[in-house]
C-alpha cells in the first residue's frame, strides 16, 4: 500500500474512533440529565468521564487535522 493510502486508512481510523468518543459522550450527558436526582456519586462520576470524555475528544479532532495537513503536504 502506498504512503498515502496508509495515511488516508489512519485518518479513517481516527474519525470512527471520533464518532464513538461523540457518541458515548452524549449518552453519558442524557444520562446526567435525566437521572440528576438520584445518587450524587454517579452523577459526580460521569461527570467526570463527561470531562475526561470532552479532552479526548479534542485531542482527537486536533490529531485529525493534523494528519490532513500532513496529508496536503506530500
Amino acid at each position: 500500500m502506498a504512503e498515502i493510502d496508509k495515511a488516508k486508512e489512519d485518518i479513517s481510523y481516527r474519525k470512527f474512533w471520533l464518532g464513538i468518543s461523540i457518541a458515548v459522550f452524549l449518552s453519558i450527558a442524557s444520562w446526567i440529565v435525566n437521572s440528576y436526582d438520584k445518587s450524587s456519586i454517579l452523577i459526580f462520576l460521569a461527570s467526570l468521564v463527561e470531562c475526561l470524555l470532552m479532552v479526548v475528544i479534542y485531542l482527537t479532532h486536533k490529531n485529525i487535522i493534523l494528519k490532513i495537513k500532513e496529508l496536503k503536504d506530500k
